[in-house]
């Protein structure tokens, strides 16, 4: 192209529009959602004949719609790829400020939302089989009523596995920092309109067609843009009520095979029932903020092959408090551990190290609220602080029972009483804290 001159006359280009955006987006959900999706109409259809209003019909609309909004300086691409957190000390930093600028302060908090929609949802959908539409709308419908509500349920959100208490809980805080920047305070939908047009946005990522549960991701973002169209054209008045077509869904939820056995649980003797229940209600309300902790541990490598050095040479360049557990013939290694869920289920007990404040109890009690809901394992939090001088191992634990959850008079007499029938069927799960 020849160079041209500020102010100068350039004479008439023609050129012809390959593909519009409303085409690429429609091709885009045409092609993740099958042929019988029809992308082009004013409402999307579920084989159940369930139907939610098409996202895709209203986006002209919602490109040209004004409205006031809240400006400030944003990092302009916040996914998770550009946030760092330093695993030993916690500390957070973000990198790549190519995009920042001044712009709708919500851009931040949108675009980090769909990268938790898109990156970790459809992971944990693949994994556990479960049903996409409708758990995307009881996750939606709880999200809504968690962070948007002005007084939110104490009740923890109860979702189809509990694998999706992670994203739920990231979610829940992107939104509830973002209800801070609305130009009008308890204003859903200056959110909602965003979230739509990031989501149907994320059609176009290419990456998500390379991601291992491909098409999962770009149906995740379709499917949650259709629900935040919902949510946007009809909020129901009462606040504990879904909408209509979102009640339909959650009703398929229920024929899910989820790992947690919380029906169950009404099967067992009073007195343990009544314990679990008082247990999660005791950390229930820390429970919706929690993220597991991910670490390493060691473990001995009875392989001989792998042995390069005399058994003392090596004692000498361990840590001491590993040097003692090494056996003749074995070597430490390095395992990571996803989250400490892992390290449970796989090593029959385990010490959790690190510095004051770092999070140990409140993961152990986290532990204990997840097992409240299991009944192959029964969680008992203990305190060695209150071990005293004489205390047998049986009045420790009878007296951890009675006093660290409150228990009422008739709770404290029940388990002493009934403790050993339960000890005999080798569900315990102890958890010991300083």
């Amino acid at each position: 192209m020849a160079a041209y001159q500020v102010e100068q006359i350039i004479e008439p280009i023609e050129g012809e529009v390959l593909e519009t955006r409303q085409g690429r987006l429609q091709a885009e959900v045409q092609r993740v959602l099958g042929p019988d999706c029809a992308p082009t109409g004013q409402a999307v259809h579920l084989p159940d004949q369930t139907s939610l209003p098409n996202p895709l019909a209203a986006l002209s609309t919602l490109l040209h719609k004004t409205c006031d909004v809240k400006v400030a300086a944003i990092h302009g691409d916040f996914n998770l790829e550009n946030i760092l957190i330093e695993p030993e000390t916690g500390a957070i930093s973000l990198i790549d400020f190519a995009a920042a600028r001044e712009d709708h302060i919500l851009h931040d908090f949108l675009r980090l939302e769909t990268e938790v929609m898109t990156k970790l949802m459809p992971e944990i959908l693949r994994r556990h089989n479960l049903p996409l539409v409708p758990t995307l709308a009881s996750y939606y419908w709880q999200l809504h009523c968690a962070a948007f509500h002005s007084t939110p349920s104490p009740i923890p959100p109860i979702l189809p596995h509990p694998d999706l208490e992670k994203p739920f809980a990231m979610l829940q805080t992107i939104r509830r920092a973002a209800r801070d920047y609305f130009f009008a305070a308890d204003n859903p939908p200056e959110y909602y309109q965003g979230l739509i047009l990031y989501l149907l946005g994320a059609l176009k990522f290419g990456n998500l067609d390379k991601a291992p549960e491909r098409p999962l991701p770009k149906q995740v973002a379709f499917w949650g843009a259709a629900l935040a169209y919902q949510f946007l054209t009809a909020l129901p008045d009462d606040s504990n009520t879904p909408p209509p077509p979102l009640v339909h869904l959650q009703q398929a939820l229920p024929q899910v095979a989820v790992e947690k056995p919380a029906p169950a649980v009404v099967a067992l003797p009073a007195h343990e029932q009544s314990y679990r229940q008082r247990l999660k209600a005791h950390y229930a309300a820390e429970a919706a903020y929690y993220i597991p902790l991910a670490d390493e541990t060691t473990e001995a490598d009875p392989d001989p092959a792998k042995l390069k050095a005399p058994r003392s040479i090596r004692r000498r360049k361990l840590r001491a408090e590993y040097a003692e557990w090494v056996q003749a013939g074995q070597e430490i290694k390095r395992v990571r551990l996803k989250t400490l869920r892992a390290g449970v289920d796989k090593y029959p007990c385990l010490i959790l190290l690190g510095d004051p404040g770092s999070g140990k109890t409140t993961a152990l009690e986290h532990l204990a609220y997840q097992f409240a809901d299991y009944l192959d394992m029964l969680p008992l939090p203990l305190r060695l602080s209150e071990f005293e001088p004489g205390l047998t191992v049986e009045t420790f634990i009878a007296r951890s029972w009675g006093g660290r959850l409150r228990l009422t008079a008739g709770g404290r007499r029940n388990w002493p009483l009934n403790w050993k029938p339960t000890w005999s069927r080798g569900v315990y799960s102890s958890y010991l804290t300083p």
